[in-house]
Formats: C-alpha cells, structure tokens, sequence
C-alpha cells in the first residue's frame, strides 16, 4: 500500500512514482529505439563505462571544490550502487533458475530494488523501464552478463506491450518467471475520481498483467516450468472498503482473481501462478507519521521482506505452490 500524500494527491504507484502522461505513439518508439541502442550497442556500452569510470576517477578530486552537475551524480549514484552487494538476503536460489528472470516495472522503486537483489545472487535478468532507463542501464552496464536487455514499456498501450515482446525474443527464446510490479495509486476520496482514474488503474493494475501474462506463457512453457508473481496489497482478500483506495484496491482485487483464474488454467502446464501483498513498503522519500501504530509488528515493510516473498515464489522446488496470495505487511493486512 502507497503512503498518504499531503496536499493535492497525484496518481503514484505503490512506491509513490507518479504516473507518466500518456506519450504518443511516435514517441513511445522514439524512446524504445534510444533504449535499445543504449542497452544493446557494444560501443556505447563501451563508451558509456569508459565515461563512468573516469567520472569516479575525477569525482574524489573535484566533488569537494566545486561539485558535479546533477544528471552525472545521478548516473554515477545508481552505477555504483548497482555494483554494490545488494543486501544481507544473498541466498543461492537465482543462480539455479533454469532461465531469465523478466521484472515488469524495473524503474520503480520496488522493481529496480528487487532486480539488484537477483542480479547480485545470480539470476539472468530481463528489465523493462516506462520512460526513464536512470536507474536500469547502469544496473545493465555494472552486471552484462546478468541483464540480458533493458527495454522501454508503456502497459497502458497494447501495441507497446507488443512491440516489447518482439525485442524480448531477439534476447532470449524462453522466460523461467516473470515478476510483475507495476501497480499504480490514485489516493483521494471515492467522490473525486473520475473515470479516466477509474480506466488508468484498472488498466495498469489488471489488464496490462492479463496481457503480459498471456503473451509471457510461450516463453514459460519453451522453459518446461515457469513461475509467475504479481503484486496485489496488504489485506486484499478480505475485500473491504476503503474511503480513498476506491479505485486502487478494487483493481488490486481484480488481479488477485485474475491471477489464481491462471494458476488454474495453467496447472498442468509446469507454471505457477502467486501474488504478493505488501503492506506499507519503506522508502526514502516517504512520510509515515501515525501510521507506524497501526502496523502489529511496528515497523515498516522493506524490499527485503518482499524480496524473501518472491525467492519463495521463483524456487524451483516449491512447484507445487501456486493461487497463493502471500501478504507481507507485518500483520497490518489483518486490520
């Protein structure tokens, strides 16, 4: 579940990213084909590690006078944190998936999180990003032989979900899980929504999943088993109301349904099918106040915990475990 904003809400995922506008067709392509020469041309990958090993070369003796511009501290920021061990969770899971690993959402913050974490124990990686690649072509340039391919995805355009399948087959012809994040909030009164709020969550909640589900099970089946994970939200099958989550949580719910319907259909094909719920999910930029008293535990939700979650989830042995909703939230999915 997203934090409260203050103030005039704005649409956010469940890390509080704002929802990009919709971009036109042309420039939807614009951006996949500068992602692809990014990712993909050895001599800009080249060029671009010469240029960031010089920076951190330079860093040290110019930071402490006069500073770097901002872009180049942010690039040189998620490049070496992307080279960084990613946690205490190092379990040898990932380096035995029998494929890719394909993370939807890659540029949130749970997304890109959850791709370091697989990176750094082994797994092959496939990233997709909606319009900024900040975060994930330097995870890429850190780690090539890990993250296959980083490309540009708009869920809300299905021709754009298309077109990232054809450049996903140029990498690989076959997919192990696919760990789907994406789940944008509009957190404001019932009474303020409107329809266009209504279709933007319901698209990007449930229907673009519908969509990669069914476009991502080939790939899963040329693997001979496959896992897939959604995220849903803390407390979602007990379908309550909620006074500002009118339209988030029925989404939410739409896809926990949407999901075990898979894991039926696709029991006796080797793929599993489970969600997620989060509870209230720590990060930086975010503003708790009260809401740490009404969490059992008293803490926060971290990348972690969901992390654990999700190497449940992908373990090659635990294929016997699918339409399961695992709630992650430290009891407050229980209020």
């Amino acid at each position: 579940m997203g934090k409260r904003n203050k103030g005039k809400p704005k649409p956010s995922d469940q890390t509080g990213t704002p929802i990009p506008s919709k971009a036109s067709p042309d420039t939807e392509a614009n951006e996949q084909e500068q992602a692809l020469i990014l990712a993909d041309d050895p001599a800009i990958r080249q060029t671009m590690q010469e240029i960031l090993s010089d920076a951190s070369k330079q860093m040290e003796a110019t930071t402490a006078d006069v500073g770097l511009p901002d872009e180049m501290q942010k690039l040189l920021d998620v490049a070496n944190m992307a080279s960084e061990p990613p946690s205490e969770v190092m379990l040898n899971g990932p380096s035995r998936y029998p494929g890719p690993v394909l993370l939807v959402g890659s540029g949130s913050n749970i997304g890109f999180e959850l791709a370091r974490r697989l990176v750094g124990d082994g797994a092959t990686v496939i990233l997709s990003y909606h319009s900024d690649p900040s975060r994930v072509i330097p995870l890429q340039l850190a780690n090539p032989d890990r993250v296959l391919a980083s490309l540009a995805l708009d869920v809300r355009a299905e021709r754009s979900i298309e077109r990232f399948f054809r450049q996903l087959q140029e990498q690989t012809k076959k997919l192990y899980a696919v760990i789907n994040t994406i789940g944008p909030m509009i957190y404001r009164p019932l009474d303020q929504l409107t329809v266009d709020d209504m279709e933007t969550m319901l698209h990007t909640n449930t229907l673009q999943a519908f969509s990669i589900a069914q476009k991502a099970k080939p790939l899963l089946r040329k693997c001979g088993r496959g896992r897939l994970v959604h995220f849903t939200h803390a407390g979602i099958e007990q379908l309550r109301g909620y006074r500002f989550m009118g339209g988030y949580s029925p989404s939410k719910a739409a896809l926990l349904s949407l999901s075990r319907s898979l894991a039926m259909a696709w029991a006796n094909e080797g793929i599993t099918v489970n969600t997620i719920g989060p509870g209230i999910v720590e990060t930086a930029e975010a503003e708790y106040g009260n809401l740490l008293k009404k969490i059992p535990q008293g803490r926060l939700t971290t990348v972690n915990d969901l992390y654990r979650a999700v190497l449940y989830f992908l373990d090659p042995d635990n294929n016997h475990v699918t339409g399961n909703n695992l709630d992650v939230s430290g009891g407050f999915g229980l209020i």
